[in-house]
């Protein structure tokens, strides 16, 4: 137990240095919630009314909170695999952390606790979201956050935003780039020896995609990716077929969403490989893509429009 003490800290103008801060919120778990430590004694009762605000301090402060600034923003990672630090966390002896020497059973409930407590802002903030993650979730939330910025997919291009917004600034500064398309109709698309993608911009919300060909050996690996966040609820099936006259391969699936997409970027799980006698003796793959929208999606899109096209749409892809 530490004492308290009534002498304060004398701090140096040569010993102070700039460093990154981050804040971070602990909120203090109940006794049964803190993983081995049961009900606190009366000294540390003590302790923790003294380190913590008291709900009548201010109208905005939750009962039971703790502001605190970190003024290495890396005291909670692993110095070893500088990953966050997940619980358990076990105590090593004076010794360093990478040698042969076992880790022993002495778990850290002290550091575990501030683990379980400390919640940080997420980086998306700017753009809406509201969520403050655990600190060791952090990771985890970024790559699954809705309100996760894109990058506008044109090479010459550095444009950063919400989906909406780089779907907007591409139709706007590049309108030139893209084919423009329907639901459920037939782009036809030509790609010469040396083209490697095509743009697409979907006519009722300018939703943007990506169609990726990747020249190999014996063929060509052709995908289709959806410019959005990981976390899109939005989802989208495309057919891609190709043709050279006599026979025809296929590919119907789910486009894959990805909030950044690099020229010359190598396809994604789900590819169309395409033999190279496909090629036509000008160079160029011909290629037939239909993108269907989930059909509650567009069905709220239409109405908020007031538009209503015809179309047919299966309900065995409906998300």
């Amino acid at each position: 137990m530490a004492r308290k003490s009534s002498k304060k800290p004398r701090t140096s103008a040569a010993n102070t240095r700039e460093s990154p801060q981050s804040t971070y919120t602990a909120s203090p778990q109940p006794a049964e919630a803190r993983g081995g430590f049961g009900s606190l004694d009366d000294d540390d009762e003590e302790m923790v009314n003294l380190t913590t605000p008291s709900a009548m301090d201010s109208e905005n402060k939750v009962p039971g909170s703790l502001s605190v600034t970190l003024t290495d923003p890396e005291v909670l990672d692993c110095p070893i695999c500088l990953e966050p630090l997940i619980p358990p966390v076990y105590q090593m002896h004076n010794n360093c952390g990478s040698c042969s020497c076992p880790i022993g059973s002495s778990r850290c409930r002290a550091i575990e606790r501030v683990l379980d407590s400390v919640r940080v802002p997420c980086p998306n903030a700017l753009h809406g979201c509201t969520e403050s993650p655990v600190y060791n979730e952090k990771l985890n939330h970024e790559k699954t956050c809705r309100h996760s910025p894109c990058s506008c997919p044109h090479p010459d291009c550095s444009y950063t935003g919400l989906p909406s917004s780089v779907y907007s600034h591409f139709a706007t500064i590049h309108p030139t780039s893209s084919k423009l398309f329907f639901t459920n109709s037939k782009i036809h698309v030509s790609l010469g020896p040396d083209q490697g993608y095509v743009f697409l911009q979907y006519e009722l919300d300018d939703t943007l995609f990506v169609l990726s060909r990747k020249s190999l050996s014996i063929g060509s690996a052709v995908a289709l990716y959806c410019i959005g966040p990981i976390s899109s609820e939005r989802k989208f099936v495309y057919e891609v077929v190709a043709v050279d006259g006599v026979g025809f391969v296929k590919l119907k699936a789910l486009a894959e969403t990805r909030a950044v997409w690099l020229r010359g970027q190598l396809p994604g799980n789900k590819i169309l490989f395409v033999p190279k006698d496909f090629v036509g003796a000008d160079g160029k793959l011909q290629l037939e893509v239909t993108i269907t929208r989930a059909k509650l999606e567009l069905e709220s899109i239409t109405r908020a429009k007031n538009y209503k096209p015809i179309f047919y749409e299966s309900d065995e892809f409906d998300c």
